[in-house]
């Protein structure tokens, strides 16, 4: 396709610079760096220190929550992700399909932790 090859740590560093001194977009540029440290480097330390601060800000967030179950779920705190996930399924958000999709996963998610 004709397009250059990109610098990594240039990328992950303005990623970094985005998401603490972002005005507009810092929320998005953290979830996306949570999200590429944890699925292609797998980075499960790092992920979860960069999307902590999102479930602090945005606790009625299902993504965010799914996103730091799974995370401690992938370094093996079973408990602390079941936390996450039964926080998520104690939302009492308004009927929207994006919740009730994200409650169906964190019941199917929690069985697979026991």
């Amino acid at each position: 396709m004709s397009i250059p090859g990109g610098d990594k740590e240039k990328g992950v560093k303005q990623m970094e610079i985005g998401m603490n001194q972002g005005v507009l977009l810092a929320v998005d540029v953290r979830f996306i760096l949570a999200r590429a440290l944890r699925q292609y480097d797998r980075k499960y330390d790092q992920a979860l220190s960069v999307a902590q601060p999102l479930v602090e800000s945005y606790p009625q967030n299902p993504l965010f929550l799914l996103l730091l179950s799974n995370l401690n779920a992938e370094l093996g705190r079973n408990d602390k992700a079941t936390e996450y996930l039964h926080a998520l399924q104690e939302l009492a958000a308004p009927a929207s399909p994006c919740v009730t999709h994200s409650q169906g996963l964190a019941t199917a998610f929690a069985s697979t932790l026991r």
